[in-house]
């Protein structure tokens, strides 16, 4: 195990003095600083560490690449941070560091602007960067040939954003952080990566005294195992109690208790720990998510399930807005477990029902589903009848982006009558926008507007701005197909505002789908491909490919208005393979009758194939709105 802020023995280096040139330029030290809060990872410490061992003949490096790879929150950055200022010393010409931004909101860093940044850390003025990005990438690998730096790229979404900004060299050691597995680096550039998973119960456990030190100082490091059994539960009651404050700002519609802490010092302490405002509460789950969900599992050291898995219930509720669904799943499944272990039926229904939730917001539609009818049985055993009612409605999402309508509406109208009869009444508003969808999807744009009118009235009166934003959203929609393209522009607009107020990315990146499509009925396609492209970042973020494609069609098809052929087939394209790849045949025939009608011009032959395909995925669909496409396809091919 290699302790931390030391380097095991074996790490040593051959000829140093034939690299490192600090008078060659520039010596940039560009590496933030580390992460307060750290514990061991001492394998993966290990294995950074062994990179630095001598590799055979001249090489300075055995591994000149490395990945490290995990999900969001696992502490890729943390490690790598940490590891890179332990080891900096042997990198004497400099340190580059950059955010690639690859899963943050916005557009992601392009490999050309990351260059253009390099190249100016080492001397490059501005006026003498190429504007040609291979002609920069070489000049870049030019001035780090007789170097031996450390360049950390953190944050990578592709291989095409981090392979402009490989040394090249050996004597240089390139150290990448990324969500994806990126294959490309290792099969082409010999890339080693180090996969993060959960920490260790007792690496965990400390990472849970460093962050929550400060509030129980009584605490020594050297405790016996009671004590320790004592400190983890403060450290449980602490956290649980913190993650229902934050819930109660986050999902202000949702009603949770914590039960009362062991202690009564904890339970002093909490009441004096609120958050005072959403803004005080986002900043704690931000920065402690990783650390609450690492705790439900640890519960079971206390022989208590069953604060193991309201904590996961909590936290699905509290969940960082920046992150969505991303962070939560481990906490969910451990949840469960500690639900059978309490044999708390409720609990792992509810557990089933956040899942399934869960499984949605990554396209996993088949494995919603089976959670979903787990937790519908257990409802029903229950006899709780909000709980069926919540999930009806869930299903009939699912049916919905299957596009079942006669299925999503019966289990909408189910859901609909209970709600309306035992509550609560925004779940019956809910469900009503969703009723909405489903008469829009059809094409019976009277009804939808009506319905979607009516939950708006109802949202607004309950202060549910949520609600209301999501209803306003089908308004616009049906408001567009009706030809009332003002009304409709104003309806998005007021949607990605309440979006943008509520600092949730999820129905911002969705309903600037419904704002771009306005803007391009208006005649303001500058306006919707902006809309388009900021509607892809957060899809791409929380990995909703179905949603990132049908940003990728948006503005396909105003590069299309606009006449640009070329980049119009180009996403046309992309949107039409990922919506096949996800076995979403209605929307892959969309996209390919979007790309059919942008080659006509160009490929008459290629465009007929299209739309041949199109008529394939869409089946049997027989709704007025299928019957349309289908004819307008039929008419097009002749």
């Amino acid at each position: 195990m290699v302790r931390a802020g030391t380097v095991s023995g074996g790490v040593h280096f051959h000829g140093a003095a034939a690299f490192g040139n600090p008078a060659a330029g520039p010596v940039p030290r560009q590496l933030p600083s580390g992460i307060p809060h750290f514990v061991n990872r001492g394998a993966e410490l290990e294995r950074l560490d062994a990179m630095l061992a001598p590799a055979e003949g001249d090489q300075p490096f055995a591994v000149p690449v490395c990945l490290i790879t995990g999900t969001a929150g696992g502490g890729k950055t943390s490690l790598a941070l940490r590891w890179a200022h332990r080891v900096r010393e042997h990198f004497p010409d400099g340190q580059l560091h950059i955010n690639l931004r690859g899963y943050d909101p916005g557009e992601p860093v392009a490999a050309s602007e990351a260059l253009h940044r390099f190249l100016g850390a080492l001397g490059v003025r501005p006026e003498g960067v190429p504007a040609d990005q291979d002609a920069a990438a070489a000049l870049y690998r030019s001035l780090l040939a007789d170097r031996r730096m450390l360049i950390l790229l953190d944050n990578a979404a592709t291989v095409a954003q981090v392979r402009p900004l490989l040394p090249g060299t050996a004597s240089c050691l390139t150290l990448i952080t990324s969500r994806s597995r990126l294959p490309g680096l290792a099969i082409r550039d010999g890339a080693r990566r180090i996969t993060l998973g959960t920490l260790p119960e007792e690496e965990a456990v400390a990472l849970l005294r460093a962050v929550t030190a400060e509030h129980r100082p009584e605490d020594t490091p050297e405790e016996p195992a009671e004590g320790q059994r004592a400190a983890l539960r403060r450290l449980v009651d602490w956290y649980l109690g913190l993650a229902v404050a934050a819930a109660r700002w986050l999902s202000p519609t949702e009603e949770w208790a914590a039960p009362e802490p062991a202690e009564a010092a904890v339970a002093t302490a909490l009441a004096e720990s609120g958050f005072a405002d959403y803004d005080a509460a986002t900043d704690f789950v931000e920065r402690e998510f990783p650390n609450l969900v690492a705790t439900v599992p640890l519960t079971a050291r206390l022989e208590r399930p069953d604060l193991g898995w309201r904590l996961a219930a909590v936290l699905w509720d509290a969940q960082p807005p920046s992150t969505g669904t991303l962070l939560w799943p481990p906490a969910g499944r451990a949840g469960l477990e500690l639900a059978r272990v309490a044999r708390a039926r409720d609990g792992q229904a509810m557990l089933l029902t956040d899942l399934g939730m869960a499984h949605v917001g990554q396209n996993e539609l088949a494995e919603a589903v089976a959670r979903y009818r787990e937790a519908l049985a257990l409802w029903r055993d229950l006899g709780d009848r909000a709980g069926i009612a919540d999930v009806q409605s869930l299903l009939g999402l699912v049916h919905l982006r299957r596009r079942e309508l006669r299925e999503a509406a019966a289990s909408f109208d189910e859901a609909h009558a209970v709600f309306r009869a035992v509550g609560p009444p925004h779940r019956a508003a809910t469900v009503l926008a969703n009723v909405a969808t489903v008469r829009l999807r059809a094409g019976e744009l009277l009804a939808a507007r009506e319905a979607a009118e009516r939950a708006l009235r109802e949202h607004r009166a309950l202060g549910d701005r949520r609600g209301e934003g999501n209803a306003s959203h089908v308004l616009s929609e049906a408001l567009r197909e009706q030809g009332e393209t003002a009304a409709a522009l104003d309806a998005a607009r007021w949607a990605v505002g309440i979006a943008l107020d509520l600092r949730d990315l999820r129905p911002e990146g969705y309903w600037l789908l419904t704002l771009g499509a306005a803007q391009l009925a208006a005649g303001e396609p500058a306006e919707a491909l902006v809309s388009y492209q900021r509607s892809a970042a957060p899809h791409r973020r929380y990995g909703d490919r179905g949603r990132e494609a049908l940003a990728w069609q948006g503005a396909g098809e105003v590069y299309r208005r606009l006449g640009r052929t070329a980049e119009a087939v180009d996403f046309l394209r992309r949107a039409a393979a990922a919506q096949r790849e996800l076995g979403d045949g209605w929307h892959a025939a969309l996209a390919l009758a979007a790309l059919a009608d942008a080659l006509d011009g160009t490929d008459a032959a290629a465009a007929g194939e299209r739309r041949a395909e199109a008529l394939r995925l869409m089946g049997d669909a027989n709704d007025a709105r299928a019957l349309a496409l289908r004819e307008r396809l039929r008419r097009a091919g002749g």
